[in-house]
C-alpha cells in the first residue's frame, strides 16, 4: 500500500492503511474545513482525470455543504468522518443500485467486525438501535458502455454530537477517544472489497439480506403495505402484495 500524503490528516490515515492491511494505491488529500469532499473530489478528477488503477479520497475533518440523500442537507461537525472517495471498477457494467449495495455490504460488515451491530435502511443508511449511524452516496462514472470509475460519499458519525434521530460510534461502543484515522482507514479499505463483491451479484444480494432493517415497505403515495422479498440483481428492492409483484428503485 501506498499513499501519496498532501495534509497532516492524510498522514495519520496512510499510517493507518498500513496496519489495517490495505492493497490499493491510496491518493489521499485532507481539508480542516471544506464547502463539500464531494466538490473537492470532483475537481481533483477534473484536473487530473488518469487513474492508472489508483484510488483517491479526500477527506475533512468539517463540511460546511454538506448533501445528503435528494440534496437534503448533511450535518457534518468536527468529530465525525466525511470523505468522498473514487475508486477504479474492472467489473463488467454495472449499476449504481448495485455498487450501492457493495457499499453497504463491506461497510457493514466493517462495522460488525468491530461489535457495532448495523443494520441496511436501503438504499443508503446505515442503522445502530433504529438511529443514524452512517449514510453514503454512490455513484457509478461510465463513459459510453464503459465504467471510468467508481464514486461515493460518506458521512459517519464518530465522537461528534448528534441529534436524536442519529448516533455516533462513540455511543454504541461507550468510548469517547476513538480514533477517527484508524476508523477512516478501515472503511477505505472496506472500499476496495467493492470489486470483488460485484463479482457476484446473489452473493451480493443475498449478504445485503441479512442487513435489511424493514421486512415491509409503506407506499405512502397509495397508502398500500408490502412485503420485502429480497433483493434484486441491479440492487432494487423486490416487493409482493398478495400476487402482485414489484421492483422498488428508490425509497423516499
Amino acid at each position: 500500500m501506498i499513499a501519496r500524503v498532501l495534509f497532516n490528516r492524510a498522514a495519520s490515515v496512510a499510517n493507518a492503511l498500513r496496519t489495517n492491511n490495505s492493497s490499493d494505491i491510496w491518493h489521499l488529500r485532507s481539508k480542516r474545513v471544506c464547502a463539500s469532499t464531494e466538490i473537492d473530489l470532483s475537481r481533483w478528477v477534473k484536473e487530473k482525470p488518469y487513474f492508472n488503477g489508483q484510488s483517491r479520497a479526500v477527506l475533512a475533518m468539517r463540511q460546511t455543504f454538506g448533501k445528503g440523500q435528494y440534496a437534503r442537507k448533511w450535518d457534518s461537525p468536527f468529530g465525525g468522518i466525511w470523505l468522498s472517495a473514487a475508486i477504479p471498477c474492472d467489473v463488467p457494467m454495472q449499476s449504481s443500485g448495485l455498487f450501492g449495495l457493495a457499499v453497504a455490504v463491506s461497510v457493514a460488515e466493517t462495522f460488525q467486525k468491530n461489535f457495532v451491530p448495523v443494520k441496511l435502511k436501503w438504499p443508503n443508511d446505515l442503522i445502530v438501535e433504529d438511529r443514524k449511524l452512517a449514510g453514503f452516496l454512490p455513484r457509478i462514472v461510465t463513459r459510453g458502455n464503459s465504467i471510468e470509475y467508481a464514486r461515493v460519499g460518506i458521512g459517519i458519525n464518530v465522537r461528534n454530537r448528534v441529534s436524536k434521530k442519529a448516533i455516533s460510534l462513540s455511543q454504541v461502543l461507550d468510548q469517547k477517544n476513538i480514533s477517527i484515522s484508524e476508523w477512516t482507514a478501515r472503511i477505505l479499505v472496506s472500499l476496495e472489497q467493492t470489486r470483488s463483491l460485484m463479482r457476484s451479484k446473489n452473493l451480493l444480494c443475498k449478504k445485503a439480506e441479512k442487513f435489511l432493517l424493514k421486512s415491509q415497505y409503506f407506499d405512502k403515495d397509495t397508502g398500500e403495505m408490502w412485503n420485502i422479498k429480497g433483493l434484486n440483481t441491479d440492487g432494487s428492492l423486490f416487493l409482493r402484495r398478495g400476487l402482485v409483484w414489484k421492483s422498488l428503485y428508490h425509497w423516499d
